[in-house]
């Protein structure tokens, strides 16, 4: 009787090892599928973003190539309609010409001037690392 309580008592136990298992895969597989929809659902997030992203970038652009060409053909109808239109356009176009040479003479000033301030950091620099050695 002992020898059969054991064999039954060890069925149960194989068989309750068995289910276990069977619950903790089923328990991984449900993890394992909710974290798979988390990134499936990540990515689409991302994906819908970048697409309206996408949308509006091209709406935006094809709505100022629009705007230019309308500027365009206004500035060409100006040009050939309204009289006295061109002096005020030759003077913008005059103004805009010396702002953007004054700016580059400045700017061309100030690099020079820092360029020969870092060099003469760096002959400095030279120097004492020269004296030091000696």
């Amino acid at each position: 009787q002992a020898w059969i309580r054991s064999c039954l008592a060890r069925r149960h136990y194989v068989a309750f090892c068995k289910a276990v298992c069977l619950i903790q895969a089923f328990a991984r597989m449900l993890k394992a599928r909710r974290k798979s929809r988390e990134e499936i659902n990540s990515a689409c997030r991302i994906q819908s973003w970048l697409r309206g992203y996408q949308v509006h970038r091209d709406i935006h652009c094809k709505q100022e190539a629009a705007a230019i060409t309308i500027q365009r053909a206004f500035k060409r109808y100006r040009m050939r309609c309204i009289p006295g239109c061109n002096d005020w356009l030759d003077r913008t176009h005059a103004a805009t010409i010396i702002q953007a040479r004054w700016r580059g003479s400045t700017r061309s000033r100030s690099f020079h001037h820092t360029k020969e301030a870092a060099v003469l950091i760096q002959a400095s620099v030279r120097a004492c690392c020269i004296q030091k050695d000696f």
